[in-house]
């Protein structure tokens, strides 16, 4: 068994490291950049297909393994983090070959995404004092998981249309990915406007939806419709508008912007980034604030991740310096496990499965996907084959070694990404993951980290047992303001026993939030006394029918199911569709507060209700009831309708 402290002296022994900086970083920098210091402003992914190019291979090619979500063909979608955009800086991007998609200069951020076909192109405007970081586009992830929405009997939005309460006059904003690009919904977009669409035709979309931007490159499924269907069930009276956040941070947030200035009335996403800060607000994060603090209601799926995560104090496995690069293994994190600690987590991946990793520590960004200085401490993230010391070329299979800290290069955003594919089809493989201390400004900790691990199933070859536990909800959906919200499958919302365990129960994959979860940095990246969020807030049905999207038909509708907290979401704004229709001056708190006071209890799955009364990390304060929620602090009469704050509206008292 592990003691207290024989941790205690590995850590105080990491703290009391003393080295050069420069030196450090050099090592670091003669690998990857081959000794070129402001080749650090590229990331990792972009300087390893820079080493491609540069022997004969292809620079695109190689991007489309590291970094998917980059790939347009033959060419690479890349994002210049600047201190701010000029046109002198426009002028050089173009000169060396770039094409300018998109820019975006607010919320402490100036981006501009551009189209490159070879890292010659990058190497030039990486000697600009004004470019702090060239990046690889950022990965999104929706939260999935004549049609009805069959969750809307749970939450009881029928019985406020039978008052002719229906979402006339308010109008929704939806963040997606897509919405009209695939043949599932087709139609036609004319001066801003959808028209003609299938779901239009059959009745499940309104004639005519408001289409800001549905520019987003890649794999496109139009989940952006298949939530305003759902949307639509709910509010059938309410209009829609959408725009996309496939086109990173900057994007994102100038499309919530969008949609306020467009006049929406209530906005909800499903999208989430793995590099969005965890310990700071980055920009859509800002954006979505500013939203609400306009008055604009704001909902955010939780996302399907369960816990499949582990957040913890680093703990420099030894105390030794060391200059290699790759490493020999002598600051390696020391994982915290129930029964014996481990430098690495050892993982199962099925035949042709995915392992993406995320890696966040207590430090402020850098510019790259949100505001601040950068991160003081360097550290790195790998997936290898073995766990042979030291790390090799030959037993790294994916690695995320961005350069932050150093004193010859910008602080970089205090976060690494890589993930990795089973090239098998018919065999399992077990893969290593590990995180490396590479020691830049000793004197700085880097305090806690956060690692997220999507794909694979934890071996039992270390004793970890249950290793990942810990929150999977972050960036901008613990937003100030923001609504979080988790899914439960409609079918337990209509028959509490439908999961096994009596009560009502979220899906196993909603993610975990927390009670308080803490920002130890402002919007800017500036140290404040440390806030704590309560995530996520409220539980909504997932599961439900549309017309063309989500999985199979598995409840034998005829229509295929839509699960995840992608569906959970659109359906809380429906609702407050309705409310706001019934009570045009609640503010987005009020609403909050109305749907929280009312809420049905719930649990996460596997547990009895009645042993975790209140608020908890899965399910928030439980279910939404609009029904409900409509008639808090009414005061019944007798004529048959109900007297209100904001006048008479008849709303049977049977009905309740």
């Amino acid at each position: 068994m592990k003691t207290t402290q024989k941790r205690l002296t590995t850590f105080l022994a990491g703290s009391l490291m003393l080295c050069t900086t420069s030196a450090f970083a050099q090592s670091k920098i003669d690998v990857l950049c081959d000794g070129k210091a402001e080749l650090t402003k590229l990331d990792s992914k972009l300087l390893q297909s820079r080493k491609v190019e540069r022997a004969g291979g292809s620079f695109a090619q190689r991007i489309a393994q590291l970094s998917p979500a980059s790939a347009r063909g033959g060419q690479v979608q890349v994002v210049i983090a600047a201190t701010t955009i000029t046109d002198d800086l426009r002028n050089a991007v173009r000169a060396a070959g770039l094409t300018i998609t998109d820019e975006f200069e607010g919320y402490g951020i100036a981006h501009l995404n551009v189209l490159a076909v070879s890292s010659i192109q990058l190497e030039r405007l990486a000697l600009r004092n004004d470019i702090r970081l060239i990046q690889t586009m950022p990965e999104p992830k929706v939260h999935v998981g004549i049609a009805n929405n069959q969750g809307d009997a749970g939450m009881d939005g029928y019985t406020l249309r039978l008052q002719g309460i229906n979402g006339a006059g308010v109008k929704v904003g939806v963040l997606s990915d897509s919405f009209a690009r695939t043949a599932s919904v087709g139609g036609t977009v004319s001066g801003g406007f959808l028209t003609g669409s299938n779901p239009q035709n059959s009745g499940d979309l309104p004639a005519s939806i408001q289409i800001l931007d549905d520019s987003a490159s890649g794999t496109l499924i139009d989940e952006g419709a298949g939530m305003a269907e759902l949307i639509y069930d709910v509010a059938p009276g309410c209009a829609i508008a959408f725009a996309t956040a496939f086109n990173g941070h900057a994007s994102f947030a100038a499309n919530i912007d969008a949609l306020v200035n467009a006049g929406c009335d209530v906005i909800v996403d499903d999208v989430g980034y793995a590099d969005s800060a965890m310990y700071q607000d980055g920009p859509v994060a800002l954006a979505a604030a500013n939203a609400v603090a306009n008055g604009v209601p704001y909902y955010s799926s939780a996302g399907n991740s369960a816990s499949d995560a582990l957040e913890e104090n680093f703990l420099d496995s030894n105390p030794a310096n060391d200059l290699t690069f790759p490493p020999s293994g002598n600051d390696l994190h020391l994982f915290d496990g129930p029964f014996v600690d481990s430098t690495f987590i050892a993982l199962t991946l099925a035949p042709g499965e995915r392992l993406r990793a995320a890696l966040h520590w207590q430090q402020p960004y850098g510019g790259g996907s949100a505001a601040g200085p950068g991160a003081a401490a360097d550290l790195d993230l790998y997936v290898l084959s073995s766990t042979t010391l030291p790390l090799t070329n030959g037993t790294i299979l994916a690695s995320g070694t961005n350069t932050q800290g150093t004193i010859t290069a910008p602080m970089g955003d205090a976060f690494e990404f890589t993930s990795y594919t089973n090239p098998s089809g018919t065999t399992e493989q077990i893969v290593y993951v590990c995180v490396d201390r590479f020691l830049d400004d000793d004197v700085a900790s880097p305090g806690k980290i956060h690692l997220y691990l999507d794909g694979g199933t934890l071996n039992n070859l270390f004793d970890f047992g249950p290793l990942l536990n810990d929150r999977t909800l972050w960036g901008h959906t613990a937003g100030t303001g923001v609504v979080s919200v988790a899914a439960m499958d409609y079918r337990e919302l209509n028959d509490p026993s439908f999961d096994g365990v009596v009560g009502y129960n979220a899906e196993s994959f909603s993610s975990k939030g927390g009670a308080a979860l803490p920002f130890y940095y402002d919007g800017n990246g500036n140290p404040q006394s440390v806030q704590t969020r309560q995530h996520p807030v409220l539980t909504a049905p997932d599961g439900v029918d549309t017309t063309f999207f989500g999985s199979s038909d598995s409840d034998g509708t005829g229509f295929p199911n839509f699960y995840g907290t992608s569906a959970a979401a659109p359906q809380v704004a429906a609702c407050t569709a309705l409310l706001l229709q019934l009570y045009p001056s609640l503010t987005p708190a009020q609403i909050t507060q109305r749907f929280v006071s009312s809420a049905q209890d719930a649990a996460p799955a596997g547990v009895s209700p009645s042993g975790a009364l209140g608020w908890d990390d899965v399910t928030g304060y439980g279910i939404v009831n609009v029904y409900s929620a409509a008639i808090v602090g009414t005061i019944f009469c007798d004529f048959g309708y109900t007297g209100t704050e904001a006048g008479l509206i008849h709303l049977p008292y049977n009905t309740v």
